[in-house]
């Protein structure tokens, strides 16, 4: 028998159910793997690419069962009775709390309780640390260009000497290495990393990462996902030609001004335009109007420099998206390019493509 503090183990339970991909057709995504080794609690899970681990110290017998994680998850976040127990009786797991569940065990193919598949490697060589604040900056502003794209190399994030993603129409660019080579990491995997707002360690191990945070003294998060072999495929060149297109032309406007335009025009904004929206900066504002000219709209700049009298058009939903992951509640535009404007906010770049 198994006994947890239960605030103790909602909260490891949240954690592993991010893990769990949910996906048809793929029915170990559907389950949660519950062991027991020594004193340790380890709480398995899997999208079918990333699996994840998230492991505390706890007194218990040992055990190794497979459990449906949905069901798990949800009975354990419901209980509000102090402690909670675990144990396993006739091929069912049985939860103590407020009253008493049974829990089908899950079974392998040979009829036996199946075992949750360990995928993470003996030894892994350590290549470097993502920070907390990194990994915050990932899951916004970085986030914000990735592709939407299912099956576009495009879903991943660049790390070399810079750290970008794309979708080709725009682009982020962090002007920070984080550690030696070139490297591709899904979207899952790095979402997975920032649960416990920790610095991540990674390791590398043939063709798999490992990731592991130290959420608290005894909690550690672990990640273990493929090394993406496309890397040649990701065009770094060519992003970093259209990040490194002059803009000489500097306006800096409050955020929310723009956004809460920006809402208000939405409303006069046809899909079948590709979202165009026109804006027209001036000596000292921006003009943002419709295609039609049915809205129009001025943001007034607090500072500009080198100012220029033009007009570009670009998709709405792209410019809205990037300005709300931008870092700052004061933006700095660079403009005067025909092909791109840029957002700039220290060490971090968003560039986005104009319609013709």
């Amino acid at each position: 028998m198994a006994e947890f503090v239960t605030e103790q183990l909602k909260k490891l339970v949240s954690y592993a159910i991010r893990g769990a991909g949910f996906i048809e057709n793929f029915e170990l995504t559907t389950y949660i793997g519950i062991r027991v080794e020594d004193g340790e609690l380890y709480l398995n899970t899997t999208d079918n690419t990333n699996y994840l681990s998230v492991s505390d110290v706890c007194q218990s017998e040992d055990m190794d069962i497979t459990v449906n994680a949905e069901l798990f998850s949800k009975l354990i976040s419901k209980i509000n009775s102090e402690i909670v127990e675990l144990e396993i009786s006739d091929n069912a797991l049985v939860v103590k709390g407020n009253g008493k569940y049974t829990l089908p065990l899950i079974p392998d193919e040979n009829g036996n309780n199946l075992s949750f598949p360990d995928k993470f490697p003996e030894l892994a060589e350590e290549i470097g640390t993502i920070k907390a604040d990194d990994l915050v900056t990932l899951n916004t502003t970085l986030k914000a260009s990735l592709s939407s794209s299912k099956d576009s190399i495009y879903t991943n994030y660049y790390f070399g000497d810079i750290t970008l993603t794309t979708d080709r129409a725009m682009a982020t660019i962090l002007d920070k290495k984080m550690f030696d080579g070139e490297y591709l990491f899904g979207k899952a995997f790095i979402e997975l990393l920032s649960m416990g707002l920790k610095d991540v360690t990674l390791a590398k191990a043939d063709n798999k990462f490992v990731a592991t945070a130290d959420v608290t003294d005894t909690c550690t998060i672990s990640v273990c996902t493929t090394v993406l072999n496309k890397i040649t495929d990701f065009d770094t060149a060519g992003i970093s030609r259209l990040a490194n297109l002059e803009t000489p032309a500097f306006c800096r406007f409050k955020k929310a001004d723009m956004l809460e335009l920006l809402e208000r025009l939405s409303l006069f904004v046809s899909k079948f335009d590709d979202g165009a929206i026109e804006l027209h900066f001036t000596d000292n504002s921006i003009e943002v109007s419709s295609l039609k000219s049915d809205g129009i709209e001025s943001v007034d700049f607090t500072e500009s420099k080198d100012t220029q009298d033009m007009t570009v058009k670009i998709n709405i939903d792209r410019l809205r998206n990037q300005l709300k992951a931008y870092g700052s509640d004061i933006v700095d535009l660079y403009y005067g390019s025909p092909v791109c404007i840029k957002l700039k906010d220290r060490d971090l770049t968003q560039v986005i493509g104009l319609l013709k």
